[in-house]
């Protein structure tokens, strides 16, 4: 355990102390930003549903579950158990910008970023790469920002996939049964008719 906390020290350092200025300082931040809460995919996630002729307003359903466990588990019950102290209040010489607080392990942003990015992909598999090179992004500004280790966006990023892809496998068989049930329903009324 030393071990992985010295490497996750080092690489923790390497990348806060990239070169910081305005320009970088504000992108990261935005983005960031974006990341609050899954703000920005729920957006993304309302302009998809919005541009098609079909609206399947029954797509917010899995994008709000996965948004909710993201929160659940990363936010109220791991941070909860594993209490970690934010790199900004226990290192020297961390480059910080803003004010973060709270607990560290894991990141919520990151796991609100590859949970809601997995969701998103299935609705539209074209922009899968955009998806996840934006959640890449966000996670990378929280070590970057000196708000997270990277240890903290590794397991938010893995909580997160496996939240989207948990949902997703839900949201599939729950459309797969609804599809049954109004089959069977439909056949049994034709039935009647005759």
């Amino acid at each position: 355990m030393q071990l992985i906390g010295s490497i996750d020290t080092a690489v923790f350092y390497a990348i806060n102390h990239l070169p910081h200025g305005w320009f970088l300082d504000g992108f990261f931040s935005i983005l960031s930003g974006l990341g609050d809460s899954g703000f920005i995919w729920f957006v993304i996630g309302i302009w998809l549903i919005l541009r098609e002729e079909k609206r399947d307003k029954r797509f917010f359903l899995p994008l709000g579950i996965a948004g909710v466990f993201s929160w659940f588990f990363s936010e109220v019950f791991i941070k909860a158990v594993a209490a970690r102290i934010r790199p900004s209040n226990i290192l020297e010489h961390v480059i910080v910008v803003g004010f973060p607080n709270g607990y560290s392990f894991p990141s919520t942003h990151t796991t609100f970023a590859f949970a809601l990015a997995v969701v998103l992909s299935s609705k539209e598999p074209k922009m899968k790469k955009i998806f996840f090179s934006l959640a890449i992004l966000i996670a990378f500004s929280r070590v970057y920002l000196g708000y997270h280790y990277p240890g903290d966006v590794l397991a938010g990023a893995i909580l997160g996939l496996l939240i989207g892809y948990g949902v997703m496998a839900g949201y599939r068989y729950y459309k797969k049964r609804r599809a049954s049930l109004y089959t069977t329903h439909h056949k049994k009324r034709k039935k009647k008719k005759r």
